[in-house]
């Protein structure tokens, strides 16, 4: 049997966290976009994009900004 804490859990995971510019954000808005299930995606942001983070919470995506390690 599942917890709620397992049923809530994210299906798709996106790690952007290295990205250090707004390099290839349009991709992923595209494909974001495109997942009929928004709110089962997680995104993590590094600071760099975090302009992008604002659109990806009104898609319905988790998102959580990870700073870039050295």
């Amino acid at each position: 049997m599942l917890t709620s804490m397992h049923q809530n859990r994210p299906k798709v995971t996106i790690d952007w966290s290295q990205v250090s510019d707004n390099t290839n954000t349009d991709s992923l808005m595209e494909w974001v976009s495109a997942v009929p299930e928004t709110r089962n995606v997680h995104v993590y942001l590094s600071p760099a994009v975090r302009g992008v983070r604002h659109t990806l919470l009104s898609l319905g995506c988790k998102v959580t900004l990870r700073p870039v390690s050295a």
